[in-house]
């Protein structure tokens, strides 16, 4: 059977994939280093996050940790509302269960991990997403 596509389920021409699958893809696979590395279709998933919001950034928006995490921030909800929300729903079966992040914190981590344009910067994480969040807090906000 074919191979499980995150893309094709989100256009809704997949399938989930069986166990055997699974277990083929996994045995194929298994070189992971880091335990917590996404796999499957949360790879997939982060795959198609850091291509809409991270992978086109013009160079002049790496210059400042600001412009990286309000990328990210767009792209934290982009994930949660659209993909992992998605495949919680019972409307849409075909759409694989991903894992949800708890925080922006937990999910720009990720991407740090995940991305090459962004994991030289790895190092300067904490740091950086301390300023963002210092920068943030000086912004005013309406609504909730």
């Amino acid at each position: 059977s074919p191979e499980f596509s995150y893309a094709r389920a989100a256009s809704g021409g997949g399938h989930m994939p069986t166990a055997d699958e699974i277990l083929a893809i996994s045995m194929g696979t298994a070189v992971a280093v880091d335990d917590d590395a996404p796999s499957g279709a949360a790879e997939e998933a982060l795959e198609d996050v850091h291509t809409r919001f991270i992978l086109n950034l013009p160079d002049e928006e790496f210059e400042s940790a600001d412009r990286i995490f309000f990328q990210l921030e767009q792209a934290y909800w982009y994930y949660e509302d659209l993909l992992a929300d998605a495949g919680d729903d019972p409307d849409q079966p075909d759409m694989p269960k991903i894992p949800h992040y708890k925080s922006l914190h937990a999910f720009a981590k990720v991407m740090f991990k995940f991305s090459p344009l962004l994991e030289p910067m790895l190092p300067e994480f904490d740091t950086m997403y301390g300023a963002f969040s210092k920068y943030k807090r000086k912004i005013g906000t309406y609504g909730t």
